[in-house]
Order: C-alpha cells, then sequence, then structure tokens
C-alpha cells in the first residue's frame, strides 16, 4: 500500500529503531498510519473503522496460532530477522498503536508524537 510506504519516509527514516527486535514498532507504525493517510485522501471508504477487521482481527487469529512469537525478539541473525517480516509485527504492532492512540486519545497521542519527533 502506498500510504504504508509513504508512513516509512515520513516517520521510518526519521526515527529508525537501533536493532531489528524493534521492528516491530516501525512496520506497526506504517501500518496503522497506512489506514490513516488513506482516510485522509478518501474518508468515504472510512479505512480507519476498517483497522479492526482488516488489522486487529487479522493479527488476533495469527498471533493465536502454534508458531506465533512476541512482537519484540532477539533476532540475531539474517535468517532469524527474516522470519519477524509478517503478520505479526505489521499487525499485532499496527494493533497496538492502534490501542495506544485510543487509550491516550487522537490529541494527545498527536502530541505525543509532535514532541517525539522535535527530539529525535
Amino acid at each position: 500500500m502506498i500510504a504504508h510506504e509513504v508512513a516509512h519516509q515520513n516517520f521510518g527514516n526519521l526515527v529508525t529503531c537501533k536493532w531489528w527486535s524493534d521492528l516491530w514498532l516501525n512496520e506497526g507504525f506504517a501500518q496503522y498510519m497506512s489506514h490513516l493517510g488513506a482516510e485522509w485522501t478518501n474518508p468515504e471508504f472510512r479505512p480507519r473503522e476498517k483497522i479492526l477487521n482488516e488489522v486487529v482481527q487479522y493479527a488476533l487469529g495469527v498471533d493465536a496460532e502454534k508458531d506465533s512469537f512476541p512482537l519484540k525478539n532477539d533476532a540475531l541473525t539474517p535468517p532469524e530477522v527474516s522470519v519477524v517480516f509478517g503478520a505479526i509485527t505489521y499487525n499485532k504492532g499496527g494493533s497496538i498503536v492502534r490501542m495506544t492512540e485510543n487509550f491516550l486519545t487522537e490529541r494527545t497521542f498527536q502530541k505525543g508524537l509532535q514532541y517525539y519527533l522535535k527530539d529525535m
């Protein structure tokens, strides 16, 4: 999705994780922001509402599988890193970002992002 990659350009390139164990934050944030970007361009599709079905519910299903793994992991080698690029990292990470925004409120979440990016 284009909005996902635009989110990486605006945040992922400015704020990069120290190591792959925190990849979920970059990918989860981009996953969530892609829905917000899509809402900004096409509000009639209500993509923000679709997050529950397309991201959160899917993440819950994938996370319930036997081969699920924690978001933060100790990937050390290239094969281990390649495993973390998947539905759990993208969708569970995006779900946590969404829950954080809902818990804090949209206004507080946005202010927090502004403070964080200013300090970078």
